[in-house]
């Protein structure tokens, strides 16, 4: 049997996670409400996991994950997955919470179960393939080890000093539907040195091993712009920059929609710099005069992200807001009759993209986007004039979590 199920879960995590359900229309959903259904879940797969019905437990913790992404809940999994014999999803899942909980107290222990269920299956591949050459070959290999994590140690140290207890089970007051003060000590096997006690903490405890809620990104790259002609266009504009350097800033807000997958809410501001040169006042022909004009972007962003691997994600992203173009001054080749825009020019704008991020460490993320953005002219000296301005984008992005 597994070492001893960790079935618990800070009340200041569960207090401050964010549900990924819905309530009925018209009904507020309570806190003590979610704190009730997390319970549920967890004392309903504690149960099963100690009657040895392993694949309900680990349904019932899935689907706690679900509604609070509790890093300890992936270990219960890892856990039922351990008892039940199914070595590599356990070391899946246990890699999983540390990748989750990087200061996880149990976290030696964990790297040392990975380390054995690692060997584990590394021997069991190289007696497959002995068995494999015997079958030609007609001699018998050598035998096995007789321990293996087939018949990991069924009892460990008692952290009160009472002697031994059995492992694989939560204590009495997890099953009979309470959260355990403390949890038994969690140990490597065959290395007594390597026990850790994990506390529970209080109510009001900080929780440093939080799973990433917010994310600030920063991102700086490259667009091309492309101006459409509108049927009415009467003033030339072909000399405008053939790339612009563009910037952005996003916050997100994450939802985890599943075991491997987040959605990512969040607004965006952008600004790219479009250089210009003025129209001469007489005969359409240029002036050496060079300006710059501004396009300031704010837009709602959704991000729909897939987990990969620990530390590497990819997702689409929709943006819908507003573009405003600043800095149109008289003379402008854009406007009708190059005529001056008292104020920033508003414009509808769509954009999308897809962006790829990778983790550094627990907190911080670097990563590379694509794609483009469209805008409308709404003002009737330049809707005149242009129909449409798209961007081609692409840029590299800086972050951080909290």
């Amino acid at each position: 049997m597994a070492n001893a199920l960790i079935a618990w879960v800070a009340l200041a995590a569960l207090a401050t996670a964010a549900p990924a359900f819905a309530a009925k229309p018209g009904k507020k959903v309570r806190r003590s409400d979610l704190l009730t259904v997390a319970e549920e879940r967890l004392i309903a797969g504690a149960r099963l996991h100690n009657a040895g019905r392993y694949d309900e437990a680990i349904l019932e913790f899935q689907e706690g994950y679900r509604f609070f992404p509790e890093p300890r809940l992936t270990y219960n999994i890892g856990q039922s997955h351990y008892a039940k014999g199914s070595l590599a999803e356990a070391a899946r899942f246990y890699r999983r919470y540390l990748h989750l909980a990087p200061k996880a107290e149990n976290r030696r222990f964990v790297e040392g179960r990975i380390a054995e269920i690692d060997a584990e299956l590394k021997k069991r591949s190289a007696v497959a393939s002995e068995a494999t050459a015997t079958e030609v070959s007609g001699v018998a290999p050598p035998s096995p080890a007789t321990a293996s994590l087939d018949n990991p140690p069924r009892r460990s140290a008692n952290p009160d000093g009472g002697g031994a207890q059995p492992t694989g089970s939560l204590s009495p007051t997890a099953a009979a539907g309470q959260l355990p003060a403390s949890p038994p000590a969690q140990r490597v096997a065959g290395t007594p040195s390597e026990t850790i006690t994990l506390r529970t903490p209080t109510a009001t405890a900080t929780e440093p091993q939080s799973p990433v809620r917010f994310r600030l990104l920063l991102g700086a790259g490259i667009s091309q712009p492309k101006l459409s002609q509108a049927q009415s266009k009467t003033t030339p504009y072909s000399d405008t920059a053939a790339l612009l350097f563009s910037t952005a800033l996003t916050a997100t807000y994450l939802i985890p929609v599943g075991e491997a997958k987040t959605l990512d809410l969040g607004v965006s501001t952008s600004w790219s710099p479009l250089h210009y040169k003025k129209l001469a006042s007489e005969g359409g022909a240029r002036s050496g005069d060079a300006i710059r004009s501004d396009l300031l972007g704010l837009f709602a962003t959704a991000v729909l992200r897939f987990s990969l691997s620990d530390t590497w994600s990819l997702g689409p992203s929709l943006g819908l807001g507003a573009v405003w173009w600043a800095g149109l001054e008289d003379r402008n080749p854009f406007s009708s009759n190059g005529q001056r825009a008292t104020a920033p020019v508003p414009m509808p704008a769509a954009r999308a993209s897809l962006a790829s991020l990778w983790s550094i460490g627990a907190r911080y993320y670097v990563g590379v986007e694509a794609g483009a953005s469209v805008c409308r002219p709404m003002d009737e000296a330049l809707s005149r004039e242009i129909a449409l301005l798209t961007r081609i984008e692409a840029s590299a992005m800086f972050g951080v979590g909290f």
